[in-house]
């Protein structure tokens, strides 16, 4: 299979910003794999799921679907399942443990995109000259 007309999910804004977070995660866990969204001509006949997980080998080999899923499974699930799938196989109080983690992970990613998002507001209101600013339905003065 051909990846490059894959769309390699991140920080460009290919889709939603739930999905760049997940992409992002996925990065952070393992530098080698990337969140793709795998257009439908390019798709195996086995699998119909649109996006996927693909690893990119450092040693050369070729890049390979490590695993797909459905839009709707694009969040916490995904990224249990590699955490999962990097602590070898467990049992059920691991996978509980795994899910937690991700959970945990989305919901801290999402922390810091709200005070990066809050920290450029400030940076924007201490430089300009204005005196009255209207940000989100807001006015400030």
């Amino acid at each position: 299979m051909d990846f490059g007309n894959a769309v390699v999910l991140g920080s460009n804004g290919a889709l939603s910003v739930k999905h760049e977070r997940i992409a992002e995660i996925i990065q952070d866990l393992d530098p080698t794999l990337e969140l793709a969204y795998i257009p439908e001509d390019q798709r195996s006949i086995y699998d119909k799921h649109p996006f996927a997980v693909i690893h990119r080998p450092r040693d050369g080999r070729p890049p390979y679907i490590a695993m797909t899923m459905p839009e709707n499974e694009v969040d916490e699930r995904v990224i249990a399942k590699l955490i999962k799938r990097d602590t070898h196989k467990g049992a059920v109080l691991d996978e509980l443990e795994a899910q937690e983690n991700a959970l945990r992970l989305v919901q801290a990613k999402s922390q810091m995109d709200e005070m990066d998002e809050k920290r450029e507001f400030a940076h924007s209101v201490l430089k300009s000259n204005l005196h009255t600013f209207r940000h989100n339905g807001q006015v400030y003065r």
